[in-house]
Protein backbone atom coordinates (compact mmCIF):
# COMPACT_ATOMS: atom_id res chain seq x y z
CA UNK A 1 0.00 0.00 0.00
CA UNK A 2 1.83 2.88 0.13
CA UNK A 3 4.22 2.76 2.74
CA UNK A 4 4.21 0.91 5.87
CA UNK A 5 4.08 4.49 7.77
CA UNK A 6 0.36 2.94 8.00
CA UNK A 7 0.99 0.54 10.59
CA UNK A 8 -1.64 1.27 12.18
CA UNK A 9 -2.82 4.50 11.38
CA UNK A 10 -4.50 2.33 9.06
CA UNK A 11 -3.47 1.16 5.37
CA UNK A 12 -4.50 5.08 3.96
CA UNK A 13 -1.82 6.81 5.67
CA UNK A 14 0.92 4.56 4.09
CA UNK A 15 -0.37 6.09 0.82
CA UNK A 16 1.14 9.82 2.76
CA UNK A 17 4.23 11.43 2.12
CA UNK A 18 3.25 14.85 3.70
CA UNK A 19 -0.27 14.80 2.51
CA UNK A 20 -2.41 14.48 4.49
CA UNK A 21 -6.43 13.39 4.58
CA UNK A 22 -9.31 14.66 6.74
CA UNK A 23 -11.57 11.15 6.93
CA UNK A 24 -10.63 7.22 5.60
CA UNK A 25 -13.21 4.74 5.45
CA UNK A 26 -12.08 1.17 5.12
CA UNK A 27 -14.27 -1.87 3.91
CA UNK A 28 -12.48 -5.32 4.79
CA UNK A 29 -13.82 -7.75 2.92
CA UNK A 30 -12.35 -10.93 4.94
CA UNK A 31 -14.67 -13.39 2.86
CA UNK A 32 -12.70 -12.04 -0.72
CA UNK A 33 -10.11 -10.93 1.34
CA UNK A 34 -10.24 -7.49 -0.20
CA UNK A 35 -9.37 -4.44 0.76
CA UNK A 36 -10.98 -0.76 -0.02
CA UNK A 37 -9.56 2.87 1.71
CA UNK A 38 -11.70 5.73 0.20
CA UNK A 39 -9.50 8.83 1.88
CA UNK A 40 -11.29 12.41 1.38
CA UNK A 41 -9.88 15.71 1.46
CA UNK A 42 -6.79 15.20 0.34
CA UNK A 43 -4.32 18.07 1.56
CA UNK A 44 -1.17 19.47 2.99
CA UNK A 45 -0.01 21.67 6.47
CA UNK A 46 2.10 23.23 4.11
CA UNK A 47 0.86 25.21 0.83
CA UNK A 48 4.38 25.68 -0.25
CA UNK A 49 4.89 21.97 -0.89
CA UNK A 50 0.96 21.50 -2.51
CA UNK A 51 2.57 20.57 -5.86
CA UNK A 52 5.34 18.19 -4.57
CA UNK A 53 2.62 16.81 -2.58
CA UNK A 54 0.43 16.02 -5.71
CA UNK A 55 3.49 14.39 -7.37
CA UNK A 56 3.86 12.14 -5.05
CA UNK A 57 0.08 11.27 -5.02
CA UNK A 58 -0.03 10.69 -8.82
CA UNK A 59 3.61 8.86 -8.79
CA UNK A 60 1.40 6.46 -5.83
CA UNK A 61 -1.75 6.47 -8.07
CA UNK A 62 0.88 5.35 -11.57
CA UNK A 63 2.76 2.55 -9.79
CA UNK A 64 1.63 1.97 -6.22
CA UNK A 65 4.23 0.86 -4.01
CA UNK A 66 4.37 -2.43 -3.45
CA UNK A 67 3.09 -4.06 0.28
CA UNK A 68 4.08 -7.02 2.22
CA UNK A 69 1.32 -9.63 1.56
CA UNK A 70 -1.13 -7.21 -0.36
CA UNK A 71 -1.43 -7.89 -3.83
CA UNK A 72 -3.23 -5.77 -6.58
CA UNK A 73 -2.94 -2.98 -5.53
CA UNK A 74 -4.42 0.23 -7.19
CA UNK A 75 -5.00 3.90 -6.15
CA UNK A 76 -7.46 6.05 -8.12
CA UNK A 77 -7.47 9.97 -7.38
CA UNK A 78 -10.66 11.69 -8.09
CA UNK A 79 -12.28 14.95 -7.06
CA UNK A 80 -15.59 14.65 -5.24
CA UNK A 81 -17.93 17.28 -3.58
CA UNK A 82 -15.21 20.00 -4.16
CA UNK A 83 -12.32 18.06 -2.68
CA UNK A 84 -9.73 15.53 -3.80
CA UNK A 85 -10.02 12.26 -2.89
CA UNK A 86 -8.23 8.61 -3.38
CA UNK A 87 -9.35 5.14 -3.62
CA UNK A 88 -7.02 2.40 -2.61
CA UNK A 89 -8.04 -1.30 -2.95
CA UNK A 90 -5.84 -4.05 -2.95
CA UNK A 91 -6.20 -8.14 -2.28
CA UNK A 92 -4.85 -9.48 1.17
CA UNK A 93 -3.03 -12.74 2.24
CA UNK A 94 -4.17 -12.76 5.46
CA UNK A 95 -5.08 -10.93 8.32
CA UNK A 96 -2.06 -9.61 9.26
CA UNK A 97 -1.10 -8.48 6.16
CA UNK A 98 -4.70 -6.50 6.16
CA UNK A 99 -3.64 -5.13 9.86
CA UNK A 100 -6.31 -7.44 11.71
CA UNK A 101 -5.67 -9.05 14.85
CA UNK A 102 -7.12 -12.22 16.74
CA UNK A 103 -5.38 -13.45 19.44
CA UNK A 104 -7.03 -17.00 19.07
CA UNK A 105 -9.81 -18.37 17.16
CA UNK A 106 -12.15 -17.20 19.87
CA UNK A 107 -11.13 -13.78 20.16
CA UNK A 108 -12.63 -10.92 18.38
CA UNK A 109 -11.43 -9.45 15.41
CA UNK A 110 -9.42 -6.22 16.33
CA UNK A 111 -8.49 -3.06 14.23
CA UNK A 112 -5.79 -0.10 15.94
CA UNK A 113 -4.21 2.88 15.05
CA UNK A 114 -1.38 4.77 16.55
CA UNK A 115 -3.10 8.07 15.88
CA UNK A 116 -4.16 9.31 19.29
CA UNK A 117 -5.07 12.39 17.63
CA UNK A 118 -7.60 10.25 15.21
CA UNK A 119 -11.03 9.55 15.95
CA UNK A 120 -12.55 6.03 15.34
CA UNK A 121 -16.44 5.01 14.16
CA UNK A 122 -17.79 1.86 13.47
CA UNK A 123 -21.40 0.83 12.95
CA UNK A 124 -20.12 -2.51 12.33
CA UNK A 125 -18.08 -3.56 15.28
CA UNK A 126 -17.59 -1.53 18.81
CA UNK A 127 -14.91 1.10 19.97
CA UNK A 128 -14.33 0.94 24.01
CA UNK A 129 -12.97 3.38 25.96
CA UNK A 130 -10.67 1.15 27.70
CA UNK A 131 -8.80 0.86 24.27
CA UNK A 132 -9.94 4.07 22.73
CA UNK A 133 -7.58 3.54 19.79
CA UNK A 134 -8.90 0.33 18.57
CA UNK A 135 -12.15 -1.41 16.96
CA UNK A 136 -13.32 -4.73 17.56
CA UNK A 137 -15.42 -7.20 15.56
CA UNK A 138 -17.40 -10.11 16.01
CA UNK A 139 -14.91 -13.03 15.34
CA UNK A 140 -17.38 -14.75 12.70
CA UNK A 141 -17.28 -10.91 10.90
CA UNK A 142 -16.87 -11.28 7.28
CA UNK A 143 -17.06 -7.17 6.61
CA UNK A 144 -15.13 -5.08 8.57
CA UNK A 145 -16.33 -1.30 7.71
CA UNK A 146 -14.51 1.56 10.25
CA UNK A 147 -14.40 5.44 9.42
CA UNK A 148 -10.77 7.27 11.17
CA UNK A 149 -11.12 10.82 11.03
CA UNK A 150 -7.81 13.22 10.79
CA UNK A 151 -8.53 16.68 12.33
CA UNK A 152 -6.72 19.48 10.39
CA UNK A 153 -5.44 23.00 11.23
CA UNK A 154 -4.22 25.33 8.51
CA UNK A 155 -5.08 22.80 5.51
CA UNK A 156 -4.56 23.37 2.01
CA UNK A 157 -6.21 21.63 -0.19
CA UNK A 158 -4.92 20.05 -3.17
CA UNK A 159 -7.55 20.25 -5.58
CA UNK A 160 -6.66 23.28 -7.41
CA UNK A 161 -2.98 21.62 -8.31
CA UNK A 162 -5.17 18.33 -9.39
CA UNK A 163 -7.45 20.35 -11.73
CA UNK A 164 -4.41 21.93 -12.98
CA UNK A 165 -2.77 18.46 -13.56
CA UNK A 166 -5.79 17.07 -15.29
CA UNK A 167 -5.79 19.81 -16.93
CA UNK A 168 -2.82 19.88 -18.92
CA UNK A 169 -3.05 16.18 -19.12
CA UNK A 170 -6.23 15.26 -20.18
Amino acid sequence: MLRRSLAVSGLALALMGCPEFESASYSIDLKNQQITVILKNLHTNDATKADEDLAFLLAEARDPSPEEGITDVKVELYEDNGMLNAKWTGTFANLEAAEIFQYDRKSPLMWCTSDSLATLATETGKVTKLVPNCVFFDRKAKQLEFTLSHPGENITSLLPQFKAYKASNP
